[in-house]
């Protein structure tokens, strides 16, 4: 529980001007062995917007602040919340093109009883999009490299 001083409270709820999605969900990175290879990072609170959760698989790199592969999908993931916290529907399978990038994502829904229990909702699964075969690639390293990712 948070006691308020009006000032804070006037900082931080009145004279802020924009919606910050930061400020309603927590993006999580985990070593977990059992989602290996590579790291998974994913979405907590985007029930709140009665949306999927939102997660990259695979990530590449050490389980370490300094990777870039997991600043640069924190950002993917912050930017795909708030679209979808501001009203935006994404459904399974579906493609887009990332703002700002050349960089093709597809969208994997997974409503599964592990996927339930671990989210208690749903989770979509943001992966690279292989144009020549129409399917989602395994993880998103093309992604993550358009996206900005440097080694």
């Amino acid at each position: 529980m948070n006691w308020w001083r009006l000032g804070e409270w006037r900082e931080a709820f009145v004279d802020q001007s924009e919606f910050r999605i930061a400020d309603h969900i927590f993006i999580t990175v985990t070593d977990d062995a059992r989602h290996h290879p590579g790291l998974w990072t994913h979405t907590r609170g985007m029930r709140k917007f009665a949306r999927p959760e939102l997660e990259i698989r695979h990530l590449p790199g050490a389980y370490d602040t300094r990777n870039p592969a997991i600043r640069t999908s924190g950002h993917v993931i912050n930017g795909m919340a708030a679209y979808l916290a501001q009203g935006a529907v994404i459904r399974d399978g579906q493609n887009m093109h990332l703002p700002g990038t050349d960089a093709v994502i597809t969208f994997s829904l997974r409503e599964d009883e592990e996927t339930r229990r671990h989210f208690n909702n749903s989770s979509l699964e943001i992966s690279d999009f292989d144009e020549e075969t129409g399917l989602a690639k395994e993880g998103a390293e093309e992604l993550l490299r358009k996206a900005g990712m440097r080694e």
